[in-house]
């Protein structure tokens, strides 16, 4: 605010001189990066980042509103289209062992992850020791299966781009350090010693066990004639591009993706807003 205006406002000259001399001390006329170009940079990919997240979050949202708005029925009586139901998984012929534990599924995912120890020397030579994380494998495998409920049974086609949305009920992790056992007694995974220098191996697995209940949402078709099991395939409704199996409920499932959604927008508006002010700043006061 300049002196002629906050005369006007009738302040004495004396407050005019504090409150120009308070409004420097809180608003300093100073870069934030100094013109530094790796600093600018930095902003610059946060912008865009927070930009991205609230793309990313603004979709997840969305499809928490289709997955609400998306109609059930009994798999006995549904017609061709988008639906949902609900049911219980039953496999095809044979079924899979979970990657790191002895149960049955019909899919699951898992990944392996190594925390390695590293030492290096800074600048005034002394010995810094960093953890850097490594992926060390990771993969998916599924067999086809059945959902069926009282009034009939549905093949879920998952050649076709099934997603699987998982619980923390059917999940697992578990980890392994250096010369100790494995924190969990019944993880039965054969890993028995660690490389050199890793300090620690994560191991994650997802799985959707035999005979749990699902919700599963994609395009129904009717089975084909020589489909003596299965009155309708899921497979992915090409409208929306969506084709969920979890072992969540409806509601549960919708409400996750718009909470989370809505959360990852705000989040990332934010670090825009942030950095963009920022930036425009830095331009202003260099």
């Amino acid at each position: 605010m300049s002196r002629v205006a906050l005369e006007a406002m009738g302040m004495h000259p004396w407050s005019v001189e504090e409150f120009l001399a308070l409004n420097l001390d809180l608003f300093p006329l100073q870069s934030f990066t100094g013109g530094n170009p790796a600093i600018v940079a930095s902003i610059v990919v946060a912008f865009l980042v927070g930009i991205l997240g609230a793309y990313l979050g603004y979709r997840r949202y969305q499809s928490g509103k289709l997955i609400a708005a998306t109609e059930t029925a009994p798999i006995g009586s549904i017609t061709p289209g988008r639906v949902g139901i609900t049911g219980t998984v039953r496999p095809v012929d044979e079924t899979l062992t979970a990657k790191f534990t002895d149960d049955e599924c019909v899919w699951y995912g898992y990944s392996i992850t190594d925390h390695l120890e590293t030492e290096e020397e800074d600048d005034e030579g002394n010995t810094v020791h960093e953890i850097e994380t490594r992926e060390r494998g990771d993969g998916t495998k599924s067999v086809e299966f059945y959902v069926e409920d009282d009034t009939g049974t549905a093949l879920i086609d998952v050649e076709d781009g099934v997603k699987y949305s998982i619980s923390s009920e059917n999940k697992h992790r578990f980890r392994k350090k250096r010369h100790q056992p494995i924190e969990d007694p019944e993880f039965t995974y054969e890993d028995q010693y660690l490389p050199s220098g890793t300090k620690q191996r994560s191991y994650r697995q997802s799985m959707l066990p035999v005979g749990e209940k699902v919700f599963v949402m994609g395009s129904a078709r009717a089975a084909p004639t020589d489909e003596n099991t299965a009155t309708v395939v899921m497979s992915t409704d090409e409208e929306t591009d969506t084709f969920i199996v979890s072992d969540e409920r409806q509601d549960e499932l919708a409400s996750g993706k718009l909470r989370s959604g809505l959360l990852i927008i705000l989040l990332s508006l934010a670090m825009s807003a942030v950095t963009l002010y920022l930036l425009v700043s830095d331009f202003v006061l260099v």
